[in-house]
């Protein structure tokens, strides 16, 4: 089980987490009041606290995850310095909050109100309440590694590299509907490819099993990366899965990662309470659920979008397409039928992900067509074959699920050299014609 820490906030309403009191002005230490009302509820911690610090984890595949998080600030909070090198302003963790003093990580830094993380060489995945529209991202920075790697080092934040430190160049994508009534996730386009960092690999087709056993990386309340292993998958939503995750405001963007297959399987995006107030102490403290309740407003648990909708906005974004838009005429039955071809440039650097083939047909009776593909290295896959069945125009993608995946990857043993779609239209009096296909590669 995950202890569940919260925010002491005025708002009691179940909404959702992220945004933090960090306003697009410079921070000031001595800013020890309350901050603002967030839109956004914060999340919690059940049992446990499993935040981790990173000199304080083993794992090298949870510390090469780490790599890809950054923490999203506003840019007005940042400064570059004379030797190109940034600084970035901050708040004391513990007086900023009016913590109790026995607090973890009561005398850490804050300085970011939301978590990304790279899903591309230059494609940062976040919360949609994290980046509403482009003029939004536009005042917001991308930053890596603030993260205690050293526990007798602490985090500067007056020596930022610039080679850790991005601009958003283009929002592709931001959905963020308010009440469970839709997604919550955005994509966005970096100014720059991000230097020696592995994106994270994204569940593509369906959703995570119940009890699938998961780690949370991302900024709690914008402190240095914490890793938060020991969650689960606990229910299901329409738009988003329940967890136990352990996660504070400031988690909103987090990726959260199936410790099993290592993919992300949902963006971290709202949960309940952070902290409770002791009236005798005058400070917060964190509030302990011991497991998740539905009819206890500080313990509802975590909630994460799943991130397979973004699948189709990366791949738009990363896909290189190979077109033929030669007209054929298909013989009407005929063995031979018609065969079209496309080649590959063995130059173009292709890393094989996903593969769509996408065909435009027109013809009067769609059941008269069989048609296969033909790799470069000679396999062969039947696309469509539905003998009889009416249908006028074939306009296709295969590739769309994961047992058509598997299918493609089957007979793809090399990439480059020549495609070939071969259409055979098997019975009499109906006719057409093959207006173009295409190749994708993802």
């Amino acid at each position: 089980m995950i202890r569940f820490t919260i925010f002491f906030v005025t708002l009691t309403l179940f909404i959702i987490s992220c945004q933090g009191d960090f306003s697009s002005t410079k921070i000031s230490q001595s800013d020890n009041t309350p901050s603002e009302k967030s839109k956004f509820d914060p999340t919690a911690i059940y049992g446990d606290d499993n935040r981790l610090d990173l000199y304080q984890v083993n794992d090298e595949n949870l510390l090469a995850y780490e790599r890809a998080v950054a923490g999203i600030l506003y840019t007005d909070n940042l400064e570059q310095n004379p030797n190109g090198t940034y600084s970035i302003s901050t708040l004391d963790y513990g007086p900023s909050k009016r913590l109790c003093s026995n607090e973890p990580f009561y005398h850490q830094k804050r300085s970011t109100h939301c978590t990304g993380f790279l899903v591309g060489e230059d494609l940062l995945a976040t919360a949609g309440h994290c980046a509403f529209d482009q003029e939004g991202c536009d005042e917001l920075s991308f930053v890596f590694g603030i993260s205690h790697y050293n526990k007798d080092e602490k985090f500067n934040y007056n020596a930022i590299s610039k080679d850790n430190v991005y601009f958003c160049k283009k929002l592709i994508v931001s959905e963020y509907h308010p009440f469970d009534k839709g997604g919550d996730y955005a994509l966005v386009r970096l100014d720059r490819k991000v230097i020696d960092r592995k994106p994270l690999k994204i569940r593509r087709y369906s959703k995570p099993s119940f009890q699938t056993k998961t780690v949370l990386i991302g900024k709690p309340l914008g402190l240095p990366t914490k890793i938060a292993a020991g969650g689960k998958v606990t229910g299901f939503t329409k738009f988003y899965f329940q967890s136990d995750n352990d996660a504070y405001h400031g988690n909103s963007g987090s990726p959260v990662i199936n410790i099993n297959t290592g993919q992300v399987e949902g963006i971290l995006v709202k949960g309940s309470k952070d902290y409770l107030y002791d009236k005798n102490k005058k400070c917060n403290y964190s509030n302990v659920c011991e497991k998740i309740d539905s009819n206890n407003k500080n313990c509802r648990g975590e909630y994460s979008q799943f991130i397979n909708p973004l699948a189709s906005y990366i791949d738009q974004v990363n896909s290189l397409v190979y077109e033929n838009n030669t007209t054929m005429k298909i013989p009407d039955k005929s063995s031979v039928g018609v065969q079209s071809q496309i080649n590959v440039n063995s130059n173009s650097d292709i890393k094989l992900g996903q593969l769509l083939v996408h065909m435009n047909i027109e013809h009067t009776w769609t059941g008269d067509l069989s048609i296969r593909l033909t790799s470069p290295n000679g396999d062969e896959l039947t696309l469509f074959n539905n003998p009889g069945e009416y249908g006028e125009n074939i306009v296709l993608t295969y590739g769309e699920t994961e047992t058509e995946q598997q299918n493609l990857k089957k007979i793809t043993k090399e990439v480059h050299g020549q495609w070939t779609l071969h259409i055979v239209d098997e019975f009499t009096r109906d006719t057409g014609e093959l207006k173009n296909w295409a190749i994708e590669f993802n």
